[in-house]
């Protein structure tokens, strides 16, 4: 049987983000858009960043401040399947959200270029 992704683990500048359960990727790059009016007319392109977005865990020593200024970082997700994909110039695009309580999640999106599949 096929191997399918169950844990993806996603690391900026070689450093291990460590994400829970449900991080998510977008690909980013050239997409087409379809385009209508009362009828369909036809695809135009528009480009769309790459974006990774998940929660990691509030614990000793992990700092906020550091995550926030993440800027120009080169972004790698790997999953368990196989795939790994890579994207350069990539930042903290919103402000950090902390939740209290026994999860103690902070949210993280980070976003810049489009991802590329690195393979072997």
């Amino acid at each position: 049987m096929a191997k399918i992704l169950g844990i993806a683990e996603v690391r900026f500048n070689g450093e291990v983000l460590e994400t829970q359960p449900g991080a998510e990727l977008t690909l980013g790059g050239y997409i087409k858009k379809p385009r209508s009016g009362h009828v369909f007319h036809g695809n135009s392109t528009a480009y769309e960043n790459g974006k990774v977005s998940g929660e990691i865990m509030l614990k000793k020593g992990l700092s906020l401040a550091r995550i926030r200024e993440i800027e120009e970082a080169t972004l790698v997700f790997s999953c368990d399947s196989g795939q790994v994909y890579s994207s350069a110039s990539m930042a903290t695009s919103e402000a950090l959200t902390v939740t209290d309580g026994g999860d103690s999640k902070v949210k993280v999106t980070l976003e810049g270029a489009h991802f590329e599949e690195i393979t072997e």
